[in-house]
C-alpha cells in the first residue's frame, strides 16, 4: 500500500490549532462535515460539545462512505475574552475504521507527554500498521484533514 499519507514533511509555521471562537468553531466544523465529500450524508454523526468551567469536550463519530467510521475526541482549553469563549485543543483523539474490519488510521496525543503526537496508518484490508511517525502540533492535522486521509486510506475498498 502506497504510504503517501506521511505528515513528517508539513512544514506550517503557523499552529492550525491556535485559539478561536468557540461559535466559529462550532461553524467550521459543522460546514466541513456538511461539505465534506467522504462523510455520509445519509447517516448523522454523534458528535457533541459538552462545556465545562475551564474545558470543552468534543466526542462523537462521523460516518462516512465505504463503511468507514471516525471517532473523535477532544478537549479545548478556554479562555473568556470580551465576553466571547474561546477555545484551543490540548488533547486528540482520532481513530478510524471500517465497520465489522480493521483499523484505518489514529491520531493521538494521550501518552505520558502530550506534545508527542502519534500517528498511525493501517491497510484497512489487514489491519497491519503500514506508518508510525511522531509529528510536532503544526504537523498534526485538521479533523477535515483526518477525513481526507481516511478517504484515501480507504480508497481501494
Amino acid at each position: 500500500m502506497d504510504v503517501h499519507v506521511s505528515r513528517a514533511s508539513v512544514t506550517q509555521t503557523r499552529d492550525p490549532h491556535s485559539w478561536n471562537s468557540f461559535d466559529s468553531y462550532v461553524h467550521i466544523h459543522e460546514t466541513r462535515l456538511e461539505q465534506h465529500p467522504f462523510v455520509d450524508p445519509v447517516r448523522t454523526s454523534t458528535i457533541e460539545f459538552t462545556r465545562g468551567t475551564t474545558y470543552v469536550l468534543m466526542q462523537g463519530e462521523v460516518f462516512c462512505l465505504r463503511d468507514a467510521i471516525v471517532e473523535v475526541s477532544k478537549t479545548f482549553e478556554t479562555q473568556q475574552r470580551n465576553g466571547r469563549l474561546y477555545v484551543r485543543g490540548v488533547l486528540y483523539r482520532y481513530i478510524a475504521w471500517v465497520q465489522g474490519g480493521n483499523l484505518v488510521l489514529k491520531y493521538h496525543n494521550r501518552h505520558a507527554d502530550p506534545n508527542e503526537y502519534h500517528y498511525r496508518a493501517y491497510d484497512p484490508r489487514t489491519g497491519s500498521e503500514i506508518l508510525h511517525e511522531v509529528l510536532e502540533r503544526r504537523q498534526f492535522p485538521v479533523f477535515s484533514e483526518v477525513l481526507d486521509e481516511a478517504d484515501y486510506l480507504t480508497s481501494g475498498l
